[in-house]
């Protein structure tokens, strides 16, 4: 499956409050929100990449035990960058020196 993007724009707007609500009210889906104001929806992931990205995480957890270079979070949760772009997984903010990967936050 693929990612679904709505361009709300310039019919609708969402506030950061509305948008935090319709994560709230659909929890079963994982939804993000560009800079741009478009409604990325997310499909649901399956049992290999579950277990994938969980071996993944840990691996980053143990490495950065050692590291400190930042704080570990798992692939699902929800970030808003100063860049505008709300991802609710990994991603990489250059330009105000935020990197998000597999779950690693480090501010630089």
């Amino acid at each position: 499956m693929t990612a679904i993007t709505l361009n709300l724009q310039p019919t609708i707007e969402l506030t950061d409050e509305q948008f935090a609500s319709i994560c709230s009210i659909n929890r079963d889906l994982k939804l993000e929100r560009t800079a741009t104001g478009e409604l990325i929806i997310m499909p649901p992931i399956g049992g290999e990449t579950g277990k994938r990205n969980s071996n993944i995480n840990a691996q980053l957890w143990l490495w950065n035990q050692q590291a400190k270079l930042g704080e570990v979070f798992d692939s699902s949760t929800g970030f808003k960058l100063p860049i505008g772009w709300q991802p609710n997984s990994a991603s990489a903010g250059r330009s105000q020196k935020i990197i998000i990967s597999s779950g690693l936050l480090i501010k630089l």
